[in-house]
């Protein structure tokens, strides 16, 4: 049985996939362009008040960096494709019996998946900020500024997942409940 040629991946909105895939070679470059320029060792960890407490190789930072964004672009962007193949016992969603109803199944995965893209997406744009903070300090620890530090991108991260899981559960509830649907 192939299961692609029966089921077919879970079609995800372009928007959302552009969007993704511009994030990851934005990453990418970001990673390769300020790799030259950075010291052999880099400070790669930082304390509660943004001061650095941990260092590794630049060659680490490099390897550690791409194998980051390979896994996290694997992991949201990949996982929309096989929503297919999960059972539903082991989906925990809002009204699950309802939106996982054979006839609503497949619509109901492909907004998921979506849903998961952009979490994907929001995850990314994390990352890069801080590691725009890291290489900002590695590449002049004199004149860095903790200032907003990791605070101030880790406080609007929180509340950009906030936003998505609410938007998640209204998207879920039964349609007599959602007015205007």
């Amino acid at each position: 049985m192939n299961y692609f040629k029966d089921h077919g991946p879970i079609k995800v909105d372009r928007t959302a996939r552009y969007v993704f895939w511009a994030i990851v070679l934005l990453l990418l470059w970001q990673i390769f362009s300020a790799y030259p320029h950075l010291p052999d060792k880099v400070a790669s960890h930082f304390n509660i008040a943004g001061k650095p407490n941990g260092w590794m190789s630049k060659q680490a930072f490099l390897r550690f960096d791409v194998f980051l964004v390979g896994i996290l672009a694997l992991l949201f962007y990949f996982s929309g494709f096989f929503m297919n193949k999960i059972p539903n016992a082991f989906i925990n969603m809002p009204n699950k019996d309802y939106w996982l109803a054979p006839e609503r199944r497949d619509n109901s995965l492909r907004v998921i998946a979506g849903f998961l893209l952009w979490l994907g997406n929001g995850t990314l744009i994390f990352i890069f900020i801080l590691q725009q903070h890291m290489i900002d300090y590695n590449l002049n620890p004199r004149k860095y500024s903790a200032g907003i530090g990791a605070w101030t991108p880790t406080i609007f991260y929180l509340f950009f997942v906030f936003l998505w899981t609410v938007g998640l559960f209204w998207r879920f509830q039964r349609p007599q409940n959602r007015e205007g649907v």
